[in-house]
């Protein structure tokens, strides 16, 4: 993956960064930390990517977790 090529929309569709922003796994978490200190640039696209998905995760979490699930699916393929 060539994620310094990555724009806001291919980190909010991105498996691993957003199983990073939802749930901090710890490989995912290490992972992301040391990229983001390498690629400083790249933090305006980070930073409004995570707000997306934090977004779009807690609209969705109020209709349940299958609708999210569900969303999620449709905006991914």
């Amino acid at each position: 993956m060539n994620y310094k090529d990555y724009m806001v929309e291919d980190f909010v569709l991105d498996h691993s960064f957003r199983d990073w922003v939802l749930h901090g796994r710890m490989a995912h978490a290490a992972f992301w930390t040391l990229w983001i200190e390498k690629h400083p640039e790249k933090y305006d696209e980070i930073r409004e990517a995570r707000q997306i998905i934090l977004i779009l995760h807690n609209h969705f979490k109020q209709d349940g977790d299958n609708e999210m699930d569900s969303r999620w699916e449709e905006v991914c393929n």
